[in-house]
């Protein structure tokens, strides 16, 4: 046994530098606590270790209590979960296609997300953002990505008409009906839904950004909103809520069975995506998680039923990917050796050792954006406010510094792989605009989903796309058909034109909100 501690221990070796934010990691075998360790600190500035009752916010891994509290309302036949969910909440409600409440916790209702819809609204993320704040815009959105039930999309939106849904049938918030329903009955006396950013809470570590140099920034999360998150816990608190999946005392069995049901989709699509959990199979072992990530907070839970094994990894930086560092600690207990031959992929190239490609680049699926450069002789990465070494590891294979993440260089330009998928990178590059799109580019673009503008401005063959909240930012070009600017956020979109081909908007894309439109207003500006 203490060379699976001490191999559990290497996956979070990160977290044992000196002065480091850190977490907890608590793993049950057969009812028995086998590893159960604090690492870091939970407050750097006054020198607050993590303990075994330091508090996490653990985000997404929310979920799955809200859609127990919805379940628990179905037990009761309160709700069913096969209503179209204007049954309960027609008010907020303004796109035409029927979504019932099972879509929305299974992630296939088609509803966008609403963290993108709150940002492209001038909304920044350490805003304070408030539950009312969020139905506000989720309520004017008149388009669904995708029919409900053809594919599955994470959105966040689904959680907290979820909760409005518990509230409203139960009389309560969402937290004072998890307490009352589940925390309370189950002992998690450290557990609860925070609704106020501004609400104490005794023992909280707080969230930190790893900067890859050894230093840390503090990165607030001024959350008041629920449903999707806000939920704070302990591993060792949210032990006892994985004892209800094995021996359920707060619901019936069915319940449980109901919970883990994952749907079938009316297209050839496939999804893992049952009530706020994942459910899959991973090296012949059946397994049900969720992971979260808010500012630097980032969570992981795994129950292994076939193998009664229980993993909960709590923590307050994200220097750790956590969902991989939860499938190792998996490994090292069940005993499954590592893959002896990694993925290999078409595009590596063991004995041809190729020099980074210099430049920004951006993955179009997730949005993200990265630069290489060179610096004395030294190449790096920067990713978002990171600068980290890019460690040659063999061939055209390259290493972002501690992060799992891999590059490989090759004629058609980078590829990144992450969780064994590969992923092109497109060169950004200076937008070519001929003197009749740049005339029609000007203007003002507007959308009612969200009530907010953008501008273009054209100046020396030039075009800058500016937001109030955000700045402005040369407009740049990916593709031929696809743009980019680097605002609060990164935005890539295509350009709307009409049927005499006449520039009339633009269609902001992103993997949680797959088009959004912004229509040219007939308002005319100078500067």
């Amino acid at each position: 046994m203490s060379n699976v501690q001490e191999k559990i221990r290497e996956v979070f070796k990160l977290w044992s530098k000196e002065k480091s934010p850190g977490g907890q990691v608590y793993v049950r075998k057969g009812g028995e606590m086998i590893f159960a360790e604090c690492f870091g600190y939970a407050d750097l500035e006054r020198n607050i270790k993590v303990a075994p009752d330091t508090i996490f916010h653990v985000a997404s891994v929310s979920k799955q209590i809200t859609c127990m509290c919805v379940l628990l309302l179905w037990e009761e036949g309160k709700i069913n979960l096969d209503d179209d969910i204007r049954v309960y909440i027609s008010d907020l409600i303004s796109f035409k296609e029927p979504v019932t409440v099972r879509n929305m916790m299974n992630n296939i209702s088609g509803i966008r997300d609403q963290w993108v819809l709150q940002i492209l609204s001038g909304v920044r993320m350490n805003d304070i953002i408030t539950q009312s704040d969020l139905i506000y815009y989720n309520k004017r959105q008149k388009s669904l990505n995708f029919p409900p039930c053809s594919q599955y999309l994470y959105s966040n939106t689904n959680f907290v008409f979820l909760s409005e849904i518990v509230s409203r049938i139960s009389g309560k918030s969402l937290n004072e009906f998890a307490a009352e329903r589940i925390f309370k009955p189950l002992g998690m006396d450290k557990t609860f839904i925070r609704a106020n950013y501004s609400d104490l809470v005794t023992n909280r570590a707080l969230s930190y950004i790893d900067m890859g140099d050894d230093s840390y920034k503090w990165l607030p999360l001024n959350f008041s909103n629920n449903g999707a998150t806000s939920l704070h816990t302990t591993a060792e608190d949210f032990m006892k809520w994985l004892n209800n999946f094995k021996n359920p005392t707060i619901c019936k069995p069915e319940t449980i069975v109901e919970m883990m049901k994952v749907p079938e989709l009316t297209t050839d699509n496939e999804t893992n995506y049952a009530c706020g959990i994942t459910v899959e199979n991973k090296n012949g072992h059946k397994r049900i998680g969720h992971g979260g990530a808010d500012a630097g907070y980032r969570s992981h839970v795994f129950h292994y039923p076939d193998d009664d094994l229980d993993i909960v990894l709590l923590s307050n930086t994200e220097n750790t990917p956590m969902g991989l560092a939860a499938s190792k600690v998996a490994d090292i207990v069940l005993g499954l050796e590592e893959p002896t031959e990694k993925p290999t992929y078409k595009y590596f190239q063991k004995d041809n050792i190729v020099k980074p490609q210099l430049g920004k680049f951006c993955n179009i699926e997730f949005a993200s954006v990265g630069e290489i450069f060179e610096n004395e002789g030294k190449y790096f990465v920067k990713l978002g406010n990171k600068t980290m070494p890019l460690i040659h590891v063999e061939g055209n294979q390259y290493a972002c510094n501690y992060l799992s993440e891999k590059l490989y260089f090759t004629e058609e330009g980078p590829y990144l792989e992450s969780v064994n998928a590969l992923f092109k990178l497109e060169e950004i590059k200076d937008a070519v605009f001929s003197d009749k799109e740049l005339e029609e580019l000007h203007g003002v673009y507007y959308s009612d989903e969200i009530e907010s503008f953008y501008k273009i401005t054209t100046e020396n063959g030039k075009a800058k796309l500016s937001q109030k909240r955000f700045g402005s930012a040369e407009i740049k070009q990916i593709n031929e058909d696809i743009y980019f600017c680097p605002l609060e956020i990164n935005l890539i979109f295509k350009l709307k034109r009409n049927s005499a081909g006449v520039i009339n908007g633009l269609t902001f894309m992103n993997a949680r909100v797959l088009s959004f439109d912004l229509h040219k207003a007939t308002i005319n500006y100078n500067n």
